[in-house]
C-alpha cells in the first residue's frame, strides 16, 4: 500500500503515485522511526548525542505538520515523550536484552524502533476513496489513528538502528 504523508490535501495536478511526492510504499513490517532515513538537510547540528538526534527527528516530523498545525504538533511531541517513558519502565528488560552485544547499543537507542508516525497521512484501500489521519501507525497489516507505544516495539526489531545514516552511493556500473 502507497501512504502519502505530510500533505494538507492531494494535489489534483499530480497523480498519487508521483515521485514528487512524500510518500512510503507499505510492506509486511511495521513502519519504524528508524525504517526511512532523516535526510542529511534535515539533521541538525547535534546528532552526535541522543537528545540531539531525538530532536531533530522530533523537528523532522513536525515540519510535516504544516506550519501552524500546533495541536499536531503537540501531539507529535507527546507521542516521543510516551515512548521514553516506556523505554524508562522497561529499561531493564531491554538493559538486558542488550547486554550480549557488550556496550554496544545503550537502552536509549531502542527509541528509534518505536513506531513511526505518519503525519497527514492519506491512503486509499484497494479503488476505494482517499482516507486521512492526521497522525497514523502502520503495524505491518493495517494503518491505525491510535498512537501504540506500549507494544513492546523493542521486543521485534532484531537491533538497534539509527534513522541518521548517510545513503549508499550508487553503485558503479562494472567496466568491460
Amino acid at each position: 500500500m502507497r501512504v502519502l504523508f505530510g500533505l494538507a490535501q492531494i494535489p489534483r495536478s499530480l497523480a498519487a503515485d508521483d515521485p514528487r511526492l512524500p510518500a512510503l510504499d507499505l510492506g509486511p513490517e511495521m513502519l519504524r522511526l528508524n525504517t526511512q532515513a532523516v535526510p542529511v538537510s534535515d539533521w541538525g547540528a547535534d546528532v552526535a548525542s541522543h537528545a540531539g538526534r531525538r530532536a531533530a527527528m522530533l523537528a523532522w516530523l513536525q515540519a510535516q505538520a504544516g506550519d501552524y498545525n500546533n495541536a499536531l504538533r503537540r501531539r507529535i511531541a507527546a507521542y516521543f515523550d510516551a515512548v521514553d517513558a516506556d523505554i524508562a519502565a522497561h529499561a531493564a528488560e531491554i538493559s538486558a536484552a542488550l547486554a550480549r552485544f557488550d556496550g554496544l547499543y545503550a537502552v536509549q537507542d531502542r527509541f528509534w524502533s518505536a513506531p513511526r508516525p505518519l503525519i497527514r497521512a492519506w491512503w486509499q484501500e484497494g479503488a476505494g476513496a482517499w482516507q486521512r489521519a492526521e497522525l497514523a501507525f502502520w503495524d505491518g497489516a493495517r494503518l491505525t489513528a491510535d498512537a501504540p507505544p506500549s507494544c513492546g516495539f523493542w521486543r521485534e526489531a532484531e537491533l538497534p538502528c539509527s534513522p541518521f545514516r548517510h545513503p549508499f552511493p550508487p553503485t558503479p556500473p562494472e567496466a568491460d
